[in-house]
């Protein structure tokens, strides 16, 4: 149940019985790991370098741990440094080309390859600001000859996402045309396609195959990957404020009175969202994050059938789908829950006083689970539910909120009200096809 590779078009009116296209991993870590170079932080202090994102994945293929440039530490270092017991034959995802004191790293620790995305690399100032190309190309050369001797793979990785995936993305929760079109535009020209690097990118990252018919079709793979973004961030940006369902008189993480808290609690929940577009639940995606403290992420998980599970393997059924003759069993006893995936894969043990971030509220099974492993703040992608459905319950979460001896804190994303512009999906600033457009003039020059 991997990115799909034919075309498909996705119902209109989709079946818990449909086969569901969904973003790979492997785009998805990339990402992520570009996803990580915007969050929020107090304190920078990297010099003149790119802020970097990285992804550890283990060799099972499982995410492990994301982390990104800050407090005078480069991404790639603070990745390796924070999980050392566990880098041999793991993959990393860099969100750009590392530079040299990175690299030295990552070939000391035994990774296995590292991929990274063909924009400006980390040490990019050596170019824009060096008076000639000799200090940027003695920093690339250093970092090539360190991959050169080691036995670890680099690759440069251009993420993609299948029309079928952002379809099905569409069909299961719509947003408005006019503000995806638009957040495209924003993510190509300002997070993926500089046209002042590509033309230099060849001889300067340098990536060899690069030639005028591959520029064309890494723009198109750019296109679809960023569509596919535009949807994931629209859907989770309903909101930019949370509102204290519960608070305590010291708390570690207060999205509501402290404004760098709440941005990155924002930026949380969009990692969340993101992390839901992997379910292979027919119905709901849902996404989890855990972060300790010091604002490291230290879980991640979304909801699904157990790993490696092949379609049909289990019943996907759910309690508002109709009756239907020969069903015995549903879904809900074969999912396993994001909040149980991020606990149970975790990269620490004790996550005492942590802080979880969650696309939707906490069931009867989970929030036990949370309970017990310490957890004292839940940060919720939606308002809270204090409902039975069926064999979904959501009791257990609100008592514990309600608690008056001690209560979880728990704080809601607030829903902005939708303006007559967002409503007016047809009503686009965003000429249609006007980035079509942009790609046919930029290669017909070239």
């Amino acid at each position: 149940m991997e990115e799909a590779t034919t075309s498909s078009t996705p119902s209109k009116n989709p079946s818990y019985s449909d086969r569901d296209f969904r973003i790979s991993k492997e785009n998805l870590f990339m990402v992520i790991a570009k996803h990580m170079e915007e969050f929020p932080v107090k304190r920078l202090d990297i010099g003149k370098y790119e802020r970097v994102g990285a992804v550890l994945v283990l060799p099972n293929d499982m995410i492990h741990a994301v982390d990104c440039s800050r407090n005078g530490v480069h991404g790639v270092a603070r990745l390796l440094m924070a999980h050392q017991d566990n880098l041999k034959d793991c993959k990393v995802f860099v969100s750009r080309k590392p530079c040299s004191l990175c690299t030295k790293l990552l070939v000391q620790s035994k990774v296995k390859r590292v991929f990274y995305l063909p924009i400006e690399p980390e040490y990019d100032y050596l170019r824009r600001e060096g008076k000639n190309d000799d200090d940027f190309a003695d920093e690339t050369s250093r970092v090539d000859e360190l991959f050169k001797v080691s036995s670890i793979g680099q690759s440069v990785f251009v993420p993609r996402a299948g029309q079928d995936v952002t379809d099905v993305a569409e069909s299961k929760a719509k947003t408005p045309k006019k503000d995806r079109e638009a957040k495209q535009k924003y993510l190509m020209e300002n997070k993926y396609w500089n046209d002042e690097w590509i033309k230099v990118a060849q001889l300067k990252l340098p990536w060899r195959a690069f030639d005028d018919n591959m520029r064309a079709q890494v723009y198109k793979d750019f296109e679809s990957i960023t569509e596919w973004m535009a949807h994931v961030l629209i859907k989770s940006e309903i909101g930019d404020s949370f509102e204290a369902v519960t608070r305590k008189e010291s708390m570690s993480f207060d999205p509501c009175s402290n404004d760098l808290e709440r941005r990155q609690a924002i930026h949380f929940m969009k990692l969340a969202f993101f992390l839901a577009e992997r379910t292979d639940d027919p119905r709901k995606g849902v996404g989890a994050v855990i972060v300790n403290n010091c604002k490291d992420v230290v879980g991640l998980g979304w909801n699904g059938f157990p790993t490696k599970s092949l379609y049909g393997e289990f019943p996907r059924a759910a309690d508002k789908d109709p009756p239907v003759e020969g069903r015995v069993d549903k879904k809900y006893s074969y999912i396993i829950h994001a909040e149980q995936n991020a606990l149970l894969m975790r990269n620490t043990k004790n996550i005492v006083d942590s802080t979880l971030i969650v696309t939707m509220t906490p069931c009867d099974d989970c929030t036990p689970l949370i309970e017990m492993q310490g957890i004292k703040t839940v940060v919720l992608g939606e308002k809270m539910r204090r409902d039975t459905r069926g064999l979904m319950n959501f009791t257990k979460f609100p008592q514990w909120v309600d608690d008056k001896d001690d209560p979880i804190v728990c704080f809601e994303l607030q829903k902005q009200p939708q303006s007559q512009e967002r409503k007016a999906d047809d009503d686009s600033s965003v000429k249609k096809g006007e980035i079509e457009s942009a790609r046919k003039q930029l290669f017909t020059k070239t």
